[in-house]
């Protein structure tokens, strides 16, 4: 398996490993997926962006790779789930879960592969489509094996 498919399933498997309000796997965008949020009161839509793969020293096998892992999080517009206006409150609750399970210094494992979260910005809110969105730009390192 290539190295920037093990950084992906190991940056997708942590993401599914917290625990975020009103969200569960079938609530997740995937990169190049089907995906219909009809009926939806919150999801996640996710980009995977490589952005530098080289060779990480003479005396170290493998590649080392940096890049981004977007996370967006999309409430409703005018957000009233439950009965009552929750207006950013609902968003800012799952963003700030993303957040800490992103962490600064954050170690992601998966089938022996470990990435590294160097840190995690939140970009402004902006409207789209009946949906109110934020994303959150998490910047991530990992030394070849």
């Amino acid at each position: 398996m290539s190295d920037i498919i093990q950084t992906y399933d190991t940056l997708v498997n942590h993401l599914l490993s917290l625990t975020l309000t009103d969200i569960t796997s079938a609530d997740i965008a995937w990169d190049n997926s089907d995906f219909d949020p009809s009926g939806k009161t919150a999801w996640l839509d996710t980009f995977y962006i490589p952005a530098d793969i080289g060779i990480a020293s003479k005396g170290t096998v493998g590649a080392e790779e940096s890049g981004l892992f977007q996370v967006s999080v999309y409430v409703p517009a005018n957000d009233s789930t439950g009965g009552a206006k929750q207006y950013a409150r609902r968003q800012m609750k799952i963003m700030g879960e993303v957040l800490s399970g992103f962490a600064t210094n954050t170690q992601a494992s998966y089938n022996g592969t470990t990435v590294s979260i160097l840190d995690s910005t939140v970009q402004p809110a902006r409207k789209s489509g009946g949906w109110y969105v934020r994303d959150i730009t998490i910047n991530y390192y990992k030394l070849g094996e």
